[in-house]
């Protein structure tokens, strides 16, 4: 006989076992259908921005990196209120903006112990010290890009000199932006213009909506926040792309909606942040003048190993923190425990019982520091306990433990440890180790150079392009131009004294390219004076001819000399000899 059924036809499950509920297979994050609601919803030609009133914004293909772009943000800040957001799952101290982040961090905070993540107790809470490192990786960086101003040379006479007047503000603005760039793994330099010329300015990361082809930004929408009022938020979207044409435009428009959704389109001249801005046709659109993008995107460092199964951010850039972060939290927590070694290392006092002061009834008792007479007491042995306690700081193990962190962190990021006060053993290292810790900051800096030149080079030709179609500029933009970074930093001058000294051992340079790698910064005027100079101190000349040499050691020495060498002088002979 068969198993009996239900009346529906189903079988009934065995006596005494729970039915089993269907599982949904397991998928992983390249599966197709893992990857469906990551898909970008626009790609190929130039879209307006026509979005419907319940778009969601950010875009939630863009959930994944905006999340992780705000803990590299946090890490930048150095605001500890920022960083126990990120890490703990506390509601109420989560912005509004945030909050559809929070399933992702929540995810992401549970796969490890973070420090940042513990709750603090609160009758007594914990003392939480920041190491605010992250920011300095990121300035670092900014230096090693911009400390020296790039030079651009230009043959075309009229432009180079326009752009020696603009080039000063443009430094200061990238600046900035490779800062940005180093802590968020990317910045939008991106150019815009009022009465007073065109300018560049830079854009987050996690304010921008790309669009890529072929591992090349195509299109870009800028937005920002201009209002936030309770649950309205009024935001201002910015697209720079080309048209149909292949002409450059920026489209602009304002939409007023709630935290997670855009809303419904309003007016420009609505809000005083939007209303001086002059659309010149299609409604929202102003034209550039150029048939090249106004917008750019600068990557920190790729290959992109944390996003490559997005396709839509496989060519964003990770920041110089990318994989550090527990480490950046394992160094808070050891300062912390240093801190909190130093609050436990206060002199405690353990007094009798009779010292104490009653409070009364459920109040306790107390002991006065300040109480200087005491009456005597009663005891066995005549005599009253009274001990301090005090213990030590472990200033050694947690000062080896921390500059062991930070230069960890440091070299891992990609820069010298001594960039950023670190030793660790470089006085008994070689100086092929020296150098070799030294180079680091050099292939760091080429490596973002060649990520910082063609985007530089296509947005101030871009720059000249505007400045030509709108301001009347007199400049050539397909003139040659050429961006050159400096040689990288300078060397100390024990170093060069050591330097010099191998190649005087070694007579491997003249005195004059001697004095040029001391001083690179003179003319060559200068340099064939000091030259002189130093052939004069050490008697290096003309040889004389040893014909003529009557064993002085000058012109003035050798008038008197005798005629040869080892002559008696002639001496006048006595009269009537």
């Amino acid at each position: 006989m068969g198993r009996r059924q239900s009346p529906q036809g189903r079988r009934r499950p065995r006596q005494g076992r729970r039915p089993r509920a269907r599982r949904t297979p397991l998928r992983h994050l390249h599966h197709a259908r893992a990857l469906a609601p990551l898909r970008p919803r626009r790609i190929g030609g130039p879209v307006p921005l026509d979005y419907a009133p319940g778009t969601v914004w950010p875009p939630e293909e863009y959930d994944l990196v905006n999340a992780q772009i705000g803990i590299w943000a946090a890490w930048h800040s150095g605001d500890i209120d920022q960083l126990t957001t990120v890490y703990s799952d506390v509601t109420d101290t989560t912005p509004a903006e945030h909050e559809k982040w929070r399933p992702i961090r929540k995810i992401y905070s549970l796969l490890r112990r973070w420090f940042w993540r513990q709750a603090s107790n609160t009758r007594r809470p914990r003392q939480r010290v920041h190491v605010p490192l992250a920011g300095d990786i990121a300035q670092a960086s900014a230096g090693l890009l911009f400390a020296e101003p790039p030079t651009v040379e230009c043959e075309h006479k009229a432009t180079a000199e326009k752009l020696e007047e603009i080039l000063p503000d443009i430094w200061r603005a990238l600046s900035e932006g490779a800062e940005i760039c180093a802590a968020l793994g990317g910045v939008y330099p991106r150019i815009l213009w009022d009465e007073d010329g065109p300018r560049i300015t830079v854009t987050h990361p996690d304010a921008a909506v790309p669009e890529f082809r072929q591992g090349r930004l195509r299109a870009v929408t800028l937005w920002r926040v201009i209002r936030h009022e309770g649950q309205t938020v009024v935001r201002h979207l910015e697209r720079h792309e080309r048209d149909e044409q292949g002409h450059g435009v920026i489209e602009h428009s304002v939409y007023v909606g709630t935290v997670t959704q855009l809303g419904h389109v309003v007016p420009l001249t609505d809000y005083p942040e939007t209303a001086h801005i002059q659309i010149e046709r299609d409604g929202n659109q102003i034209t550039t003048g150029t048939d090249r993008l106004t917008a750019g995107y600068v990557p920190n460092l790729l290959p992109n190993r944390i996003w490559r199964h997005l396709p839509q951010a496989s060519s964003l850039g990770v920041s110089d923190y990318s994989g550090l972060e527990t480490m950046l939290d394992m160094l808070d927590l050891t300062y912390s425990s240093w801190a909190r070694s130093v609050d436990q290392a206060q002199g405690k006092l353990i007094v009798p019982r009779q010292y104490l002061n009653d409070q009364g009834p459920g109040e306790g008792a107390v002991f006065d520091m300040d109480q200087e007479t005491f009456q005597p007491v009663d005891s066995l042995d005549g005599t009253v306990n009274l001990a301090q306690v005090q213990f030590k700081i472990p200033v050694d193990e947690l000062d080896r433990t921390v500059d062991r962190i930070k230069g960890d962190i440091v070299n891992s990021a990609g820069y010298s440890p001594r960039t950023f006060g670190l030793d660790q053993g470089v006085t008994q290292a070689t100086a092929t180790e020296v150098n070799a810790l030294d180079s680091k900051d050099e292939i760091t800096k080429a490596r973002k150079i060649g990520y910082w030149r063609p985007v530089l080079e296509e947005l101030l030709r871009a720059l000249l392009d505007v400045g030509k179609a709108k301001f009347q500029w007199d400049v050539d933009p397909e003139a040659p131009l050429t961006i050159e970074w400096g040689g990288g930093a300078d060397i100390d001058d024990e170093t060069k004294s050591r330097i010099l000294a191998n190649w005087e051992a070694a007579r491997a340079a003249s005195t004059e390219e001697k004095v040029k790698f001391r001083h690179p910064e003179w003319e060559q005027t200068a340099v064939d004076e000091e030259v002189k100079r130093i052939h004069k101190e050490q008697a290096i000349g003309q040889a004389e001819d040893p014909g003529s040499f009557r064993g002085g050691f000058g012109d003035e020495d050798n008038r008197d000399s005798p005629a040869v060498v080892g002559e008696r002088p002639a001496t006048e002979e006595p009269e009537g000899a």
